[in-house]
């Protein structure tokens, strides 16, 4: 396993700005993005749940010290606040759109989920 201390270089950017705005982008994939001026990170695979993608995750949480962790147990992923609430990979955001949009709501959005309500 690569270290987890620093996002890797393969195939990977990294742009911050001057608001804080933060994002780790593998293979063209912005698989994190911070926001801080609502307090929100997405997450995003772009479907490719791979190993890499979560390293790079957890990576960009250690690098920039921010409050989440991503596993898996079981073929199923996990993302783990800074509460210590644990919580299945995408369903909120699937359930947060469908409440929005209603059941006609096509699109997968278990590719991606949102950390809320944090002090970044």
């Amino acid at each position: 396993m690569g270290q987890q201390r620093r996002v890797g270089k393969h195939k990977t950017r990294v742009y911050e700005d001057d608001d804080g705005y933060k994002s780790v982008t593998y293979r063209g994939c912005p698989v994190v993005q911070v926001y801080p001026k609502t307090g929100e990170i997405v997450l995003d695979t772009c479907g490719w749940k791979s190993a890499t993608t979560k390293t790079r995750m957890n990576q960009a949480a250690n690098q920039f010290g921010l409050p989440y962790r991503v596993y898996q147990k079981d073929y199923v992923w996990y993302v783990e606040s800074p509460s210590g609430k644990t919580e299945v990979y995408g369903m909120k955001e699937s359930e947060r759109l469908e409440k929005m949009r209603g059941p006609t709501w096509i699109r997968d959005t278990r590719n991606i989920h949102v950390v809320e309500d944090l002090v970044l």
